[in-house]
């Protein structure tokens, strides 16, 4: 079976039971393995069998529920075009529509007026007539009205129908279902009015609804149209990143400076980059130096120097000297790429407290339309008997009012709208401040960190070691000269320093060197290979055999890990011929948010294989009470799942890491807080990526998730609470103790303010976080 996943664009939907109904008829589908499509962002991910279906077939089975397009190749300008094009097209609707309702609006401003003035309305201006089958009296201005009407509802809300058309042949319903329903009662009962007012009982005795209808239509559209508009503004923050992209860079060929496209750069091209220039893709600097600004990336404000053989990111501002930048990677592979990525991905996933809103939109339609026809017999023939409607009202007509604003005032979309609109803002404000949110789960979440186990290398410490002291018990060329060959092909930062270290003893010497061979890491102690025919080990103090360290250097080594030294010792020949002190710097702010996460009431560990006095001693510098050493890089993963088990129900535990040996304890953790300065095998693993590694940013994403939580609690409470009160209102239960009656106008408005208010709500996390 050949299991592909991918994301496509989905345009079309007006409301949550569309996503619905898409979503059931995706899984149906042969093939099709897991199908989950975000109302807000439009971004439908879908797995399915390539061997069975197609991205063609998936395009036909979205095309077969409704009115909907799934598009096979998309990209983010295609969406945003999209977009902009559907905002247009609801822009031009609601100003023709609105230009059409100025009659209507004109009169009704104008009757109370006209009334205190003691001047005739416009139905007494225009005067009466009637029809030829028909001997009752029919008002002009109900036939200008009706004409208007007609022209406003099939063709400004054309969409309604065809929408409910289409969704109806696909064994569906969906919010343009009752708008439809809604208007069509509407204007036909107002059609019957004028032309055949016997035909129904009581008709003669009421008036009709061809102002109600249009009004409908025109908030309906309004609504979507703001709606729409303030969707956009929660995509900000993906906006605001792909702003960031390069299109043009001067490379340097033959001596000469020539600009050229972003997308014709190839890795190894040397790039020129100006004092406020942006880099514009990932590289090298091979000459100059300058401070580089960051904080698009990192979200940290202050400018880092940066010089020959330092890595500069694409999309950072150099601010001050002349560079010249090898680029290591191509258009699409770099940081940002990767961040754009993985900000597309967060913001089309679902978090789990939106799975109940989901049931809810699955069955809203069809119980609305249940609730306004029981309504609506009600009020036709219980309701006079009951002695709740006074004699001279007409039962008829007040049914289908009430039915109408039934089906107008109902709304699924708040309950759509709820929770995506506010991960989409989260993640994109958490992006903005350099910090990347892979999925809503990890955001909501989050706030329930009570654990959090932090890595010490790299983590807590910079994770730039260097050597500090050295003991040589063999000849000192031949020990520098076996280090650097075994440390030089690892990526671990004490196998670097040392390699480094090495290397700048031996100076022109180096070259001497002879290559390694067979080197392999030891897991959780160090590494070991073959250089020449000399098995050489660079390992813990804890991994030397027993007895091998002489009680001299056993003392040396002692007085290092009092200071707070990691030691590594190297053996030729399982012979003891060289021990090395290296020292890395504690993080400027990793006291600061050690701190402030025990002052959330947060339980913080640190987890490391170093020696168990070093680990404490870096400990107590940044406040950790909890220090588990000497632990295997396999152990991590096992020491996460124990530390799982002492917390309370419901509680998470997180693990912050940035190395190739944190990474099952990242994917076993609840939420895996990865240092983006660290591995890719740590990166891709963690949750939650820290941009420029700052363990602050940790508090921040804590403090990040507990106000989206907020606000998507808030916003569901507002959606499920609004149907809850509205729904009974339009029913008429007020009605016999109060007199009052919902409009169906006023009722359009009401259910175009639901969303609208949800989606402005979640934008308050711009300025919140």
């Amino acid at each position: 079976m050949a299991q592909t996943t991918k994301t496509y664009t989905v345009t079309g939907m007006h409301c949550a039971s569309c996503k619905v109904s898409l979503e059931k008829k995706l899984h149906a589908h042969r093939g099709v393995h897991d199908a989950h499509i975000n109302y807000a962002t439009g971004q439908a991910r879908i797995t399915y069998d390539d061997t069975q279906v197609t991205p063609t077939d998936l395009a036909d089975v979205v095309r077969s529920v409704g009115d909907y397009t799934l598009h096979v190749r998309d990209t983010h300008d295609a969406h945003e075009h999209m977009q902009h094009d559907n905002s247009a097209t609801l822009r031009r609707d609601v100003l023709i529509i609105g230009a059409a309702l100025v009659p209507f609006v004109v009169v009704m401003l104008a009757a109370p007026v006209m009334r205190a003035m003691g001047l005739p309305s416009i139905e007494e201006l225009l005067g009466v007539t009637t029809v030829t089958w028909s001997a009752a009296p029919v008002s002009l201005w109900w036939i200008v009205q009706g004409i208007l009407a007609t022209g406003i509802l099939f063709w400004g809300g054309r969409t309604f129908f065809v929408n409910a058309y289409r969704a109806l042949r696909g064994g569906s319903a969906n919010m343009d279902t009752l708008v439809a329903l809604g208007t069509t009662i509407a204007w036909a009962y107002s059609v019957i009015r004028v032309v055949a007012p016997d035909s129904i009982a009581g008709a003669r005795r009421s008036g009709v609804f061809f102002d109600a209808t249009v009004f409908i239509v025109f908030f309906v559209l309004l609504g979507r149209y703001l709606e729409a508009r303030s969707r956009e503004h929660t995509r900000e923050g993906i906006t605001a990143l792909f702003a960031l992209q390069v299109t043009e860079a001067v490379r340097l060929r033959d001596g000469a400076e020539e600009i050229v496209p972003i997308d014709a750069l190839r890795t190894g091209d040397v790039v020129v980059v100006k004092p406020g220039q942006k880099v514009p893709l990932d590289g090298v600097i091979v000459r100059g130096q300058s401070a580089i600004d960051e904080s698009m990336i990192s979200g940290e404000s202050v400018p880092v120097e940066k010089a020959v053989g330092d890595e500069v990111i694409g999309a950072t501002v150099n601010t001050t000297g002349l560079l010249h930048v090898r680029v290591t990677k191509q258009r699409g592979e770099t940081v940002l790429d990767q961040i754009i990525r993985m900000v597309r991905e967060a913001q089309g996933s679902e978090a789990p407290i939106q799975q109940l809103a989901d049931r809810v939109a699955g069955i809203f339609v069809p119980i609305v339309i249940l609730i306004a026809l029981a309504a609506g017999a009600f009020w036709a023939f219980a309701a006079p008997v009951l002695g709740l409607v006074p004699p001279e009202m007409s039962q008829v007509p007040l049914a289908l009012y009430i039915m109408v604003t039934i089906f107008v005032i109902a709304c699924p979309c708040a309950l759509g709208l709820a929770t995506p609109t506010a991960v989409m803002v989260g993640v994109g404000r958490a992006a903005q401040r350099g910090i990347l949110i892979k999925d809503a789960r990890a955001l909501e979440e989050a706030h329930n960190i009570q654990a959090i186990v932090f890595d010490k290398t790299g983590t807590i410490t910079h994770g730039t070691p260097r050597v500090v002291d050295t003991v040589f018990m063999c000849a000192r060329d031949d020990v520098l000269q076996q280090a650097y060959s075994i440390e030089r092909s690892t990526t671990h930062p004490l196998g670097a320093a040392i390699a480094a270290h090495s290397a700048q003893l031996l100076g022109a010497r180096v070259d001497a060197a002879d290559a390694a061979h067979d080197v392999r890491i030891i897991s959780g102690a160090g590494v070991e290979g073959v250089v020449g025919t000399t098995h050489v080990r660079i390992v813990a103090p804890q991994a030397v055999p027993h007895g091998a360290l002489s009680d001299q250097l056993r003392a040396r080594i002692d007085e290092w890990e009092t200071a707070g030294h990691t030691i590594a010792v190297q053996l030729t020949n399982d012979r003891v011929c060289a021990a090395w002190a290296l020292s890395d710097t504690v993080k400027e702010d990793s006291a600061q948010a050690v701190a402030q996460l025990r002052g959330r009431g947060i339980r913080c560990v640190l987890l490391t294989g170093d020696h168990e006095r070093v680990a404490q001693n870096i400990a107590a510098r940044v406040g950790i009470d909890d220090v588990i050493a000497q632990v295997r890089p396999d152990e991590k993963a096992a020491t996460i799942m124990r530390l799982k088990k002492e917390l309370p129900h419901g509680a998470r535990i997180a693990m912050v890491g940035d190395g190739i040996n944190d990474a099952p304890a990242l994917a076993r953790a609840d939420i895996g807080i990865a240092m983006g300065t660290g591995s890719d095998t740590a990166i891709a693993t963690g949750d939650i990526v820290i941009v420029g590694g700052s363990l602050m940013k940790v508090v921040e994403a804590i403090e990040l998730s507990r106000i989206t939580l907020r606000t998507i609690k808030q916003n569901l409470a507002w959606a499920f609470g609004y149907n809850l009160i509205a729904l009974p209102i339009a029913a008429g239960v007020l009605y016999p103790t109060t007199g009052l009656l919902l409009s169906p106008v006023i009722a359009s408005i009401a259910m175009a303010l639901s969303s609208i208010s949800v989606v402005l709500n979640s934008l308050r996390l711009r300025t919140r976080t």
